[in-house]
């Protein structure tokens, strides 16, 4: 069985692990963000290479010595490109990763919150029910007004008395 009592310091510790976890999520979004600018430079790059492809089919109509200069300039672009995507690559995919747990962790601390709400108004409405209870008791005791000596010492006369019997 457990302890309502232990509630409070529960909620507390869920809404600190949710605090944590929302606090890394922005520097998570930052390194996404970082990705996508990588990757916009990398396709920028990308369309840069692909001009220059079609420039070097020209230089091949045109000349052989333009078509050389053109492909060694073209394979050193190419060599560049690969190096940033195969760069850029395990970052983003890292950042994949970070972000998915953290994600599922957060909403799995959304949940965890509105359980813990729930029993939280269930453990407070059970409370004020045994408060409620316990007060018609206390009200019942302060309504009798309490008894007169001389009524105790009377009466325990009455009662002992052989008239009485």
């Amino acid at each position: 069985m457990w302890n309502p009592l232990n509630l409070p310091g529960l909620a507390l510790g869920i809404a600190a692990d949710a605090i944590r976890l929302l606090r890394s999520l922005p520097q998570a979004l930052a390194g996404l963000e970082q990705s996508l600018v990588r990757l916009d430079r990398l396709t920028a790059r990308g369309e840069v290479l692909l001009e220059e492809i079609h420039r070097a089919r020209e230089a091949l109509e045109a000349g052989r010595d333009d078509l050389v200069a053109a492909t060694r300039r073209a394979h050193e672009e190419a060599v560049i490109l690969r190096g940033l995507v195969a760069d850029a690559r395990p970052s983003s995919e890292l950042m994949a990763e970070l972000v998915e747990p953290v994600l599922r962790a957060s909403a799995s601390a959304r949940e965890q919150l509105e359980r813990t709400q729930e029993q939280l108004v269930t453990v407070s409405l059970q409370v004020e029910r045994m408060l409620e209870i316990s007060r018609p008791d206390e009200r019942a005791q302060q309504d009798e007004p309490p008894p007169s000596r001389r009524g105790r010492f009377s009466g325990a006369f009455r009662r002992n008395s052989p008239a009485a019997g």
